[in-house]
């Protein structure tokens, strides 16, 4: 299956493609595909995203997520988050094709899982759309390394093949 991608970001754009490329492995974005179009407005402290697609019968949906942090890096950390989430969610939606680490590339989970802390399983589950086999490696990872990261040239290594 191919995809027409079109969006309005451009300061996500390789978050957005390599995501699309864990749907879409083997095809690049082709014109003779289904289209998919991302429209993204920030209001306040509201990010509101749209698709339509004329997979499904015009499929359309909506997506609202709160940003009110006011610290940029913060922001522009869960904004991209918030792409990504409903970038996600529509791709595993229109393809019925679920990822195993959902929404989570190009980072390392292990590194975001210490962040959440004790509500990061359901985090990762619920919001990033990780599958519980992932979750309980990730965890498992986790607990592993904990004896090591307080420890000064200590390193951060995740590898998926």
């Amino acid at each position: 299956m191919k995809i027409n991608f079109t969006h309005n970001l451009e300061d996500v754009e390789n978050e957005l493609f390599e995501l699309i490329r864990g749907f879409y492995p083997f095809v690049e974005l082709s014109e003779d595909g289904y289209t998919l179009d991302m429209r993204a407005s920030v209001l306040d402290d509201t990010l509101k995203i749209e698709f339509t697609s004329d997979r499904f019968g015009n499929f359309k949906k909506f997506y609202y997520f709160s940003l009110i942090n006011t610290e940029q890096i913060v922001f522009k950390r869960e904004y991209k988050r918030a792409i990504k989430i409903a970038l996600y969610r529509t791709l595993s939606f229109l393809s019925d094709v679920n990822l195993p680490y959902g929404c989570l590339t190009g980072i390392r989970p292990t590194k975001l899982y210490r962040e959440y802390g004790d509500k990061a399983a359901e985090v990762f589950s619920k919001e990033f759309s990780v599958s519980e086999e992932k979750i309980e490696l990730i965890d498992t990872i986790v607990k592993v390394q904990e004896p090591y990261l307080n420890k000064k040239g200590t390193v951060d290594i995740f590898i998926n093949i």
